[in-house]
């Protein structure tokens, strides 16, 4: 191997060298780079993470509420049934009977007050059918509402 080809080996290897040093350093750029990145990632995952255990709870205290609010309407439909029961009665135990209109007018009272019922639970009620409570008091509902027209 001559002088010269042993110089021309040993430049090709200074080069190669030179590329890659500037190889890692660009490298290390992009690596520092992505670690940013990272690290901005995790806190926002650990911020979503924390959002989905507060609307986890946050839905867990509307179903309680839901469910006690289904139990109040059946309450209020069970009152007013006997509060219908007693109007009927009254009106059509009477030999007499006072005035249609008198009459009428209790009735329509009552069925106003039944639909005003039905009409809160249903705004009220979640869009979850899926929940047994709140699907059984959506039909009864519904069937109470269709029954008072």
């Amino acid at each position: 191997m001559t002088n010269e080809q042993f110089e021309s080996r040993v430049q090709f290897i200074v080069e190669q060298q030179a590329q890659f040093s500037a190889d890692i350093q660009q490298l290390k750029e992009v690596q520092a780079e992505i670690t940013t990145k990272h690290n901005h990632l995790t806190e926002a995952l650990t911020m979503v993470v924390g959002v989905v255990g507060k609307l986890a709870q946050v839905q867990d205290r509307t179903d309680k509420q839901l469910s006690e609010l289904t139990n109040k309407q059946a309450d209020t439909d069970d009152r007013l049934n006997a509060l219908i029961g007693v109007v009927e009665r009254y009106f059509n135990g009477n030999g007499a009977g006072p005035k249609k209109a008198l009459q009428n007018q209790a009735l329509r009272a009552v069925s106003l007050r039944r639909e005003q019922n039905v009409n809160g639970l249903l705004r009220h009620s979640s869009s979850d059918f899926s929940n047994p409570q709140t699907s059984a008091c959506r039909v009864h509902s519904t069937r109470l509402h269709q029954s008072v027209r």
